[in-house]
């Protein structure tokens, strides 16, 4: 049975939707709105008015700041490096997805949801990667390496 909300909205439990995602990419191709590594950030830099002290834009999770916080190596890096010392905005829609990869450097990636409902990220640990890439070769491209080239 179907949950609804106070609108009359579906809502599903994060491994119905999950179930969903997966049988919609397998069923047929369909199109999403994605846009990724654009430069800036929707934190404010600092205070615009009085009362606003103790919003995000003063606390440790502007991520304007996360890079050169105190604890964080990469502060002493003089050079900005997109997406490492400087953030990024990706603008996503319901089942929009993200191509499986490695952080740039082999860093960690730190993310914040503004808005929208919960994600779901997965992650490989290291010691698994090749085993992982095996499964996609075969399960996932059929044996191809680029199946669309």
């Amino acid at each position: 049975m179907k949950k609804h909300n106070k609108k009359g909205i579906n809502c599903n439990n994060a491994l119905e939707t999950e179930t969903l995602f997966w049988k919609a990419t397998m069923d047929k191709p369909f199109l999403v709105e994605y846009a990724n590594d654009v430069l800036g950030s929707t934190f404010s830099e600092k205070c615009r008015h009085i009362g606003e002290a103790a919003s995000v834009a003063h606390s440790a999770w502007n991520m304007r700041g996360v890079s050169r916080a105190k604890g964080s190596l990469l502060r002493f890096m003089k050079e900005e490096i997109p997406g490492v010392t400087s953030h990024m905005v990706y603008l996503a829609m319901l089942f929009s997805w993200f191509a499986w990869h490695v952080e740039d450097h082999d860093l960690h990636s730190l993310n914040y949801l503004y808005m929208g409902a919960s994600k779901t990220w997965y992650s490989v640990p290291r010691d698994a990667a090749v085993a992982f890439e095996d499964v996609i070769r075969v399960h996932g491209y059929g044996g191809q390496i680029n199946p669309l080239g």
